[in-house]
């Protein structure tokens, strides 16, 4: 009997076990991969179902929720809701200015006000020229006034709407020559908001998507692996969109909820891509095959993947704590990107692996920049232990440099601000402080019962800070 030497670097490619006793993620990756045609096409059809929806997100989505819910503000703003409706507490503003006083020539301000009054957005408008002078519509140097305009819209997430349609109705207005009139207030404000937000995002799509793939096909090394992150994160946020759509018509949800979706989705998809992509190809280069590598791969990384996934959703499901309903959308829209792409990972990813073959391997002649990576970071990690005392100082020290800007960081609420200079809204906002003064556009409204209504008129009035305290309403 003769036995065939082999060479000590060759080592025998072990056989796998049989399906029933691999395990659980293992069976899903050789399912998707024995099965990978219909799975892409599933695929395709959520994808392709969830377009329109993730396309018109913007739409379901409401500038508001950054109140407290069980917040004396909030149950003073039903009140006001509820008995004060003429009052216009929520009233979107318009702000008219022209070069002459307006009691010399009112003709401007009765001509806005008598047009405002046509048109679908608003279901009521206050004429400044019939208020008394300490509602504090007129300025003092009598050149602007405030016209408040009730919104026509039943709830929260049509207030912004209904704002953006006022505004480009004043924006088609004929004025006097030197005249001007723009819109603000909170509604506005959000509306004009929401538009710059979509705007920003598709910027955003486009400055970070080159990047993006220099750096994905400088660590995969092929243009054909460096997209396939993309297409995961691609295929989780289509549908984490369209899942926050579908929410977004039952329940408020704030327009935040789409940019951290967005963000935490093409995050999770190209860390679980490097994940699984780069084990399946040291799997392939080890002599397995396509359906044994990636059974390999998911269950391993598969596991960290979906581990990972849950660790997310875990965390992130403890801000529904939070009673403020911007907070409570911005960890639901990123749990739903991030279950999204965790499933796309599982299921679309293994299969779009095996059906592509070797053409997400390494090319013949080249070396693995996985490998070449592990080698580096072996040194790095070597090097960190053999000083652990330097590494520690050293770490921290960088991590006290990089924090360091953060005590100078101011905190506050989003007002017109966030809004840039130009649009409508912001606009308006520096003409009514120019011209009545900070804290004018924002008036503070107090509710209490009708008998003690003198006594918190006096409060108010003598409270330095006060720029003007108008005696308000009653109600049986």
């Amino acid at each position: 009997m003769t036995i065939a030497p082999t060479r000590p670097d060759e080592e025998a490619v072990p056989e796998s076990p049989p399906d029933d006793k691999e395990p659980w993620f293992s069976r899903l990756a050789r399912f998707s991969g024995r099965h990978r045609r219909a799975v892409m096409v599933v695929w395709l059809v959520a994808m392709l179902g969830a377009a329109p929806l993730a396309l018109t997100l913007t739409n379901a989505l409401s500038g508001a929720g950054w109140e407290a819910q069980g917040s004396t503000s909030v149950k003073v703003r039903d009140e006001l809701r509820a008995d004060f409706g003429e009052l216009g507490a929520e009233a979107a503003v318009v702000v008219y200015r022209q070069s002459t006083p307006i009691a010399e020539d009112p003709t401007g301000v009765e001509d806005l006000v008598a047009e405002l009054r046509t048109q679908p957005a608003a279901a009521g408008v206050v004429d400044p020229l019939s208020q008394p002078a300490e509602a504090g519509l007129l300025s003092r140097d009598g050149l602007v006034a405030m016209v408040p305009v009730q919104l026509s819209a039943e709830t929260d997430a049509e207030l912004p709407e209904s704002a953006g349609e006022l505004i480009d109705a004043v924006e088609g207005m004929a004025l006097p020559e030197g005249a001007r009139a723009e819109v603000t207030g909170e509604w506005p404000v959000w509306s004009d908001f929401n538009d710059t937000n979509e705007e920003a995002l598709h910027r955003a799509e486009l400055v970070s998507g080159i990047p993006t793939m220099i750096l994905l096909f400088i660590a995969f090394g092929s243009a054909i692996a460096a997209g396939i992150p993309l297409v995961l994160a691609l295929a989780g946020i289509a549908v984490g969109f369209a899942a926050l759509h579908l929410l977004g018509d039952a329940t408020p949800l704030s327009v935040w909820s789409m940019n951290f979706s967005m963000m935490i989705g093409l995050a999770v998809g190209i860390d679980y891509s490097l994940f699984i992509v780069s084990r399946y190809r040291e799997e392939r280069e080890d002599g397995y095959d396509a359906l044994d590598a990636i059974a390999n791969t998911l269950s391993t990384a598969g596991k960290a993947v979906f581990l990972s996934a849950l660790a997310v959703v875990m965390s992130l499901a403890a801000v529904f704590v939070v009673p403020v309903m911007v907070f409570r959308s911005m960890a639901l829209g990123m749990i739903l990107s991030v279950v999204a792409v965790g499933l796309a990972a599982l299921t679309l990813l293994p299969a779009v692996l095996v059906a592509m073959g070797d053409r997400v391997l390494v090319a013949r002649g080249h070396s693995d920049p996985d490998r070449v990576a592990e080698g580096r970071w072996t040194r790095w990690t070597g090097a960190a232990l053999n000083h652990p005392g330097r590494t520690l100082v050293a770490g921290l020290a960088l991590l006290v440099l990089l924090a360091a800007p953060a005590i100078g960081m101011r905190l506050g609420m989003p007002g017109a601000g966030v809004v840039d200079e130009g649009r409508s809204s912001r606009d308006g906002y520096d003409m009514v402080v120019d011209s009545f003064g900070p804290g004018a556009a924002a008036p503070l409204f107090v509710t209490t019962p009708a008998q003690s209504a003198g006594e918190v008129v006096e409060l108010a009035t003598a409270d330095p800070e006060r720029r003007g305290c108008p005696r308000g309403g009653t109600t049986g």
